[in-house]
């Protein structure tokens, strides 16, 4: 008998009764039979179940999270400035680009933000006053801006009355229609 098979053997009553402890040397514990399938685990990282296969692991590195995927495991995806991106905005116009944060640091001089001709509907533009030139966001033809039930004209206009004036401007009708979702001080819409 091999010693593998005489130690289960010897600790039968013991797996019977419930008090026997599932140590087996270095052979991993099939998932079938409540084991990982593994011999050690690698430390830090999340643990993925693979149905009565071994248990993957997945590491993170620094800024990163797990990812669904529609199929497979779940991927390391990095946490950055990429995802939603902060802009230092020190020219005079700009088309946003969609899900970014606009930093207005252009001096005495006026920034003018276009909104793209093509957006899909949930994604947002978010403008920060830092400057004395303060901003206007500049709708693109056919495009409305609403703000508490007031509609610009189309291809109109919102501006702060102050140059330090924030807000936040939501794509809700695909590629023509945007809502002020918030907002601080006076904002002027044309």
């Amino acid at each position: 008998m091999s010693s593998l098979s005489s130690s289960i053997q010897k600790d039968k009553a013991a797996l019977l009764t419930g008090t026997a402890v599932c140590s087996i040397g270095t052979i991993p514990l099939l998932p079938a039979i409540g084991g990982t399938g593994n011999t050690s685990l690698t430390a830090h990282a999340l643990l993925l179940g693979q149905g009565t296969s071994a248990i993957t692991a997945l590491s993170l590195g620094l800024n990163q999270v797990p990812l669904g995927q529609s199929s497979g495991d779940p991927i390391a995806a990095n946490i950055n400035a990429a995802v939603n991106p902060v802009v230092n905005q020190n020219t005079s116009s700009v088309t946003m680009a969609p899900f970014t944060t606009y930093e207005i640091n252009n001096g005495a001089s006026l920034v003018t933000l276009t909104i793209p001709t093509t957006v899909a509907l949930g994604t947002w533009f978010e403008i920060v006053g830092q400057s004395a030139g303060s901003w206007i966001v500049q709708a693109s033809s056919g495009q409305t801006i609403t703000l508490l039930g007031v509609t610009s004209a189309a291809a109109g206009t919102v501006a702060p009355q102050t140059a330090a004036g924030y807000i936040k401007i939501e794509c809700t009708t695909a590629n023509t229609g945007f809502t002020i979702i918030s907002c601080t001080g006076i904002v002027n819409i044309t």
